[in-house]
């Protein structure tokens, strides 16, 4: 969000909440839980919170925001990426492409700093303040 100018040096967003609908077990999980107090560090956010959804219990607006764009996808004509991003495109859903170069491995870098979390899979709710 950063390099889209969504955030400013000098001007950190109040807070950043994201939902996720797997477990926060999920070797992933762990590289993203490493993320929360790196936003805080870098000036981004003054609180960060990942929260993990109890299994059986995911159906959110995200949920239906995808199944939305199913049904839009699945009735349409797409044979470019080009042309499914322009279908999916509504006042709900603003389509990022991903371009070369725009994956980072986050996982080697905030290994040089984090240490991996023992036993996350035990707790939904992750957060982190700037003090």
């Amino acid at each position: 969000v950063y390099h889209l100018g969504w955030l400013q040096d000098g001007n950190p967003g109040y807070e950043l909440n994201i939902a996720f609908d797997n477990c926060p077990g999920q070797n992933k999980n762990n590289c993203v839980l490493r993320l929360v107090p790196y936003l805080i560090e870098m000036g981004w956010f003054l609180n960060v919170n990942f929260m993990f959804l109890v299994v059986g219990h995911t159906k959110n607006a995200a949920d239906r925001m995808f199944n939305r764009m199913k049904k839009t996808y699945r009735v349409s004509q797409s044979f470019t990426m080009e042309m499914l991003f322009e279908q999916l495109q509504s006042e709900a859903v603003h389509v990022l492409p991903v371009k070369e170069g725009d994956m980072k491995d986050w996982t080697t870098f905030l290994s040089n700093f984090y240490r991996k979390l023992p036993e996350i899979d035990k707790m939904h709710i992750f957060s982190c303040k700037k003090e």
